[in-house]
């Protein structure tokens, strides 16, 4: 809804509701409302996707479980993504002790 028409609905001019929303309580207002307003929508979403987590439908269920699984922080592991492994071993051929050092030199 615009201004305009939020103004025309309560009978105020666009110019007073524009001044009246610009006023710290009133924003605090509307900020506390908003986020009342979220906090039960998020209730209602999370409990909708604790319903998907059953759903019939193997993909559906599926989605839900990875969308839950980021809104935890846990990443889904990526069957495409590509992988790169470094393994190193040194396994010497012969060591060299230098006693002046104190420690073994593997060339």
């Amino acid at each position: 809804m615009t201004i305009k028409a939020a103004a025309k609905r309560a009978n105020l001019s666009r110019e007073y509701l524009s001044r009246a929303l610009r006023k710290d309580h009133v924003r605090a207002y509307i900020e506390e409302k908003t986020r009342s307003a979220l906090a039960i929508a998020t209730l209602r979403a999370v409990a909708r996707l604790n319903e998907l987590l059953d759903a019939k439908n193997e993909a559906v269920a599926a989605k839900a479980t990875f969308y839950l699984f980021g809104l935890a922080g846990l990443a889904p592991v990526d069957a495409n993504a590509k992988r790169t492994e470094v393994s190193v071993a040194v396994t010497p051929g012969h060591v060299l002790t230098n006693r002046s050092l104190g420690r073994a030199i593997v060339p």
